[in-house]
């Protein structure tokens, strides 16, 4: 795996550099491609998430000769342990939509530069800012928490000493990133419910439902309650409404085939905050809270 992403990440001219003896990445991509943009003609921020996961991958598994590793050993402390999504925070700065609504000079190239945030006894996270030469300040930051699983029992377990001693003086930032959990609206509430099936193209390498599908799943729910009529100040393409935040937490896993229930409704004191939460079999497994500018 480690070698292949290598390959396609030189063939995509893709390059990655290790700053600070490996402390921090730097992914430059040569641009964005055209299967980044979506039906709406913009780069929505399910495609700006698909950027950072691979900036992630590339750090993550990328052999890096000055440095002598990939980015802080993360493969060698994966070898026998997987690293799950538990929570992320996507955040969009407006510049990055006005440099999308802009005749631009040159074709800028984008750079994701990843950080480590916060680390716990058996999970941490990283930051990572979308920029450009020209926008140094971050056009999107995303901050993902991940925790580190056994491959057996796919049970939480102890973060090593040996990576904790080497690496944890890096982890300096204090936010945990849990969201509080969103409690399903009243009766009386407007809520539409979406049911659907996940597909193999939905799925990553461990046979499950990609975390990045979720918040997708989610846009495709809201696009049919708009159709509907049924959120206020909303029409159109939910694609069209540029999105401020999104926040996520992950708490169970679907499968390719696997029945899905999308609840959704709308802040009833703000209608540019939409909530979500994704049910199987009657469980939690996903929720998210999405704003938008005005």
């Amino acid at each position: 795996m480690q070698e292949k992403l290598a390959r396609v990440a030189r063939l995509a001219n893709i390059v990655s550099v290790l700053n600070q003896g490996g402390r921090s990445a730097t992914i430059r991509f040569p641009g964005l491609p055209l299967y980044e943009v979506d039906r709406s003609g913009g780069v929505s921020p399910g495609k700006i998430a698909d950027v950072m996961c691979c900036a992630r991958e590339i750090a993550f598994r990328s052999h890096d000769s000055e440095v002598g590793s990939t980015f802080l050993e993360f493969s060698k402390l994966c070898l026998d342990r997987f690293y799950f999504t538990v929570s992320t925070d996507l955040q969009i700065d407006r510049t990055f939509y006005d440099m999308l609504s802009c005749d631009q000079p040159s074709k800028p190239s984008f750079m994701v530069n990843l950080i480590p945030g916060y680390i716990g006894r058996t999970s941490m996270n990283f930051v990572y800012h979308l920029t450009t030469d020209d926008h140094p300040n971050f056009l999107a930051k995303h901050t993902t928490q991940y925790v580190i699983v056994d491959k057996d029992s796919r049970k939480p377990v102890l973060i090593p000493d040996w990576w904790r001693r080497k690496y944890e003086k890096y982890f300096d930032s204090k936010q945990n990133l849990v969201f509080a959990p969103l409690e399903l609206p009243k009766a009386n509430t407007t809520a539409f419910r979406y049911n659907m099936k996940p597909v193999w193209s939905d799925t990553d390498q461990y046979s499950h439902v990609n975390y990045r599908a979720y918040p997708r799943f989610c846009f495709d729910a809201a696009m049919e309650a708009i159709k509907r009529r049924l959120f206020k100040g909303f029409d159109g393409d939910i694609l069209n409404y540029r999105v401020k935040t999104i926040e996520s937490t992950y708490k169970g896993e679907c499968v390719a085939g696997d029945q899905i229930s999308i609840v959704s409704w709308q802040n009833s004191e703000y209608p540019l905050i939409l909530y979500f939460i994704i049910e199987k079999d009657g469980k939690f497994i996903y929720q998210s809270t999405v704003e938008f500018y005005k």
